[in-house]
């Protein structure tokens, strides 16, 4: 019983004390770089040029895409430093 009451008691008091964890924010900075596009030459039958074709321009879609971003994180990169 004595137990019990201690282990009650330990918990209600390590409720009252104050803990504070503060974080700062730091921005990290990495210099990416962009890779070349793969090439390839795939031959594919006469009716799935039209499918070959829209899957090349999801793939120039998607390379475009990441490469503003590279773009646009490596320009936030050199404003920071220069600040």
């Amino acid at each position: 019983m004595k137990i019990v009451l201690v282990i009650m008691l330990l918990f209600l008091f390590s409720g009252c004390s104050e803990k504070q964890i503060l974080f700062q924010d730091k921005f990290v900075c990495i210099e990416q770089s962009k890779i070349e596009r793969p090439v390839a030459e795939i031959r594919v039958h006469k009716n799935d040029v039209e499918v070959a074709k829209s899957f090349k321009d999801s793939l120039d879609s998607s390379f475009g895409f990441y490469e503003s971003q590279i773009d646009r994180n490596n320009k936030l990169c050199s404003e920071v430093k220069n600040k």
